[in-house]
């Protein structure tokens, strides 16, 4: 080749690139640029490698673009990956230099229209704040002791029957359910009107409304606008338990209390009776440490009165010992007495649930007015006794000394008196207390619930209660417990 054929050859400008340089760069310029794009798609060629990562195609029937998922984000992904799935996609393109195709490297996956969704739901929870129905000074606390606990679920979901499993092991409460269906295009109308159902029960004290888990789309019901005003708008305080803890939707932001689960919503709704129980067992142990300081205090009192008392003192000494001795006697005996009532009181407690409590509580009271009189009487006597010896000691006295003898027996029997009158004042709250927690005790007796007209059913054979039509098929004899007896009977046929 002649100098003249070099010279028209092509002149290189700038750096010589290899294959690999050169997707190098390309990968660069692409992740710079698109590191956090959306793309609408629909899935097709789903294969998944041997370590879990997913390899998919997302395309619009112009154009289709390969995609890929870690391990990591796949298990965050709640949508099944499937051909033919519609989806929207978040994620950045890259570049395998080694062949020199680019692809999307997802890491977020949502169903085609849930954006959208997810923007209506937005915008209702600020319509819904604006109104003031989020502000959570206007929420209600829950009644401690529910009268009628209305549900509000449908009658066929695990919900109805977590709550009334969890309500019953809890308390006797009154579960009434009012049926509606929970998902769906027809569930928000609906629970609009079982939610307008329950409100008319009588003695109406909560409302539960509880739906069981499932995908988000599943509780769109929930995030109705007319579900939410009419959460906000109830007449008594309501529980919201929908779907699992990871779930909030416009319900339970209007709700009173937000519950996690439904079984968390009946745990909310109803007391436990155990730790009614510990409360009744707290007071009894206050009442009897007030009685104790108004005792000691009391006996201070005397004791001071007694050391500014004049010379007669050291004459009225050993009658005073007798006194006081008899104080410690009359001290001793209440506490005791008080501490078998207490002791009595904790037995019917724990046997509240399997036993009337109506009969052994007017037997309690009967025995404790009969301590009551012979604690009375025993007192008056011990009173009198040391009456009678302070004044045979005074009847000793020179005649110089009987004006101070006589003032100082006056105020030792005003004394006495005020001690009485503050054991007699004493006596009268705890026989009031005990009265009070009786009336508890008889209003938390699920006996109570068969006066206004129920009926448990046990099944004759094995003595489990029926809860269910299944457990009690035709032809089983069942024992019928009312308010006043027993009845036996046999299921004929059962209804669902």
């Amino acid at each position: 080749m002649s100098d003249d054929d070099r010279s028209d050859a092509p002149k290189r400008e700038g750096k010589l690139l290899s294959v690999l340089a050169l997707n190098e760069l390309a990968r660069t310029l692409l992740e710079r640029g698109a590191s956090r794009v959306w793309v609408l798609g629909e899935v097709t060629d789903v294969t998944r490698s041997a370590v879990g990562h997913l390899y998919f195609t997302l395309g619009d029937g112009r154009a289709q673009v390969k995609c890929m998922m870690f391990r990591t984000d796949v298990t965050r992904v709640a949508l099944a990956l499937v051909p033919g799935t519609r989806v929207e996609v978040r994620g950045g393109l890259t570049l395998y230099e080694a062949r020199g195709t680019y692809q999307l490297q997802v890491s977020e996956v949502i169903e085609a229209g849930l954006g959208a969704r997810a923007a209506e739901i937005a915008r209702l929870k600020k319509k819904l704040a604006a109104d003031g129905l989020l502000d959570p000074t206007k929420k209600r606390a829950l009644p401690r002791y529910p009268a009628v606990v209305g549900v509000v679920t449908s009658r066929d979901g695990a919900a109805w029957r977590d709550v009334v499993k969890v309500a019953l092991d809890r308390f006797p409460a009154r579960l009434v359910l009012v049926h509606a269906i929970v998902q769906g295009p027809d569930a928000p109308e609906q629970i609009v009107r079982a939610l307008a159902e329950v409100q008319r029960l009588k003695h109406l004290s909560v409302i539960v409304l509880a739906r069981g888990g499932g995908a988000s789309e599943d509780l769109a019901a929930f995030d109705d606008e007319r579900v939410a005003r009419a959460v906000a708008s109830t007449r008594v305080p309501i529980v919201t338990g929908v779907g699992h803890e990871i779930d909030v939707t416009l319900a339970d932001l209007c709700a009173d209390v937000r519950a996690a689960t439904p079984s968390n919503a009946a745990e909310l709704a109803v007391p436990s009776i155990a730790a009614i129980r510990d409360q009744i067992a707290t007071r009894l142990r206050a009442l009897q440490r007030g009685i104790d300081r108004v005792i000691d205090q009391e006996r201070l009192a005397l004791t001071r009165e007694t050391r500014a008392l004049s010379d007669p003192r050291a004459l009225l000494r050993p009658s005073r010992s007798k006194l006081a001795a008899a104080e410690r006697t009359i001290g001793v005996a209440t506490r005791r007495a008080i501490a078998r009532e207490r002791q009595r009181l904790s037995v019917l407690a724990d046997r509240l649930a399997k036993e009337e409590p109506r009969a052994r509580l007017g037997r309690d009271r009967l025995a404790l007015a009969q301590l009551e009189v012979r604690l009375g009487a025993a007192i008056a006597r011990r009173i009198e006794q040391s009456r009678r010896r302070i004044e045979s000691a005074a009847s000793g006295l020179e005649p110089l000394t009987l004006r101070a003898h006589e003032r100082d027996r006056r105020a030792i029997a005003t004394k006495d008196e005020s001690l009485r009158r503050a054991i007699d004042r004493r006596l009268a709250d705890a026989r009031q207390a005990l009265a009070r927690q009786g009336r508890a005790l008889h209003a938390l007796s699920p006996l109570s619930v068969l006066d206004r007209g129920y009926a448990i059913a046990t099944n004759d054979a094995t003595g489990l209660a029926v809860r269910d039509p299944i457990e009690a098929p035709p032809g089983t004899t069942l024992r019928v417990r009312v308010a006043r007896g027993t009845l036996r009977a046999k299921v004929i046929d059962g209804e669902e």
